[in-house]
């Protein structure tokens, strides 16, 4: 019997396989100064959604436009 990924979890996944890439690359990329301060997490969800709308709040008090 063949496995059987569904699109909808195919596609999170492969999102998710790709953020962790970024991370990384953020983490060994060049530094200034060769000083390690980046600090990066990875948010989906519910969280996500509370960071983006704190985003666009900041940027309205700001009169910063997207």
């Amino acid at each position: 019997m063949c496995p059987i990924i569904e699109s909808e979890n195919a596609e999170r996944e492969a999102i998710l396989e790709v953020a962790k890439l970024m991370l990384i690359s953020a983490r060994t990329a060049p530094k200034s100064a060769g000083i390690d301060d980046i600090l990066a997490v990875i948010v989906y969800g519910e969280e996500k959604d509370a960071v983006a709308s704190k985003m666009e709040e900041m940027g309205e008090e700001r009169e910063i436009e997207a």
